[in-house]
């Protein structure tokens, strides 16, 4: 044995590689998105960029009455919605955009990873996957909540 191991490369997209959302809302790039968030498996580019754009159609039509409401008001784009709300130095709503497409870009990936072999240990981790693929949503439901400014929880008395 001569003691080498070959390891492919881990999964990459092109340097500079983003996802346009609208023009309003921000562009997402792909290999922040890959670095921010463990992805199972390999993830190729052209996955990951559908995922993303999935991502961003679903948090469109979640706040799209927002967002026309603040276009409406004179805002050009997502950073000129209270511009000064920073976290580290980067606009707070951006942040949550971003995240929120991520989330919901992870749910379908994971959602997405259950066409494995039928082994005992891959059938247990497919049912970790859809387990995954919900906190994942949920993750991408609060943030899309918070853009809004609204509760994360809706109580309903019967």
């Amino acid at each position: 044995m001569s003691g080498f191991i070959a390891i492919p490369p881990a999964p990459s997209s092109p340097a500079g590689a983003t996802v346009d959302a609208d023009g309003w809302f921000p562009s997402i790039d792909v290999n922040k998105m890959r670095a921010s968030l463990r992805l199972r498996g390999d993830v190729p580019h052209e996955r990951l960029v559908s995922a993303l754009q999935g991502g961003i159609l679903t948090v469109l039509s979640q706040t799209d009455q927002w967002a026309a409401t603040w276009r409406a008001s004179g805002a050009v784009v997502l950073a000129d919605v209270k511009p000064d709300e920073q976290i580290d130095g980067q606009h707070r709503l951006t942040l949550i955009f971003t995240r929120a497409v991520q989330f919901y870009a992870a749910a379908e990936l994971a959602d997405l990873a259950r066409d494995s072999s039928a082994t005992r240990d891959e059938v247990d981790r497919i049912d970790e996957e859809s387990l995954v693929a919900a906190d994942l949503t949920t993750k991408a439901l609060q943030a899309v909540r918070d853009m809004l400014g609204v509760t994360r929880v809706a109580v309903e008395l019967i």
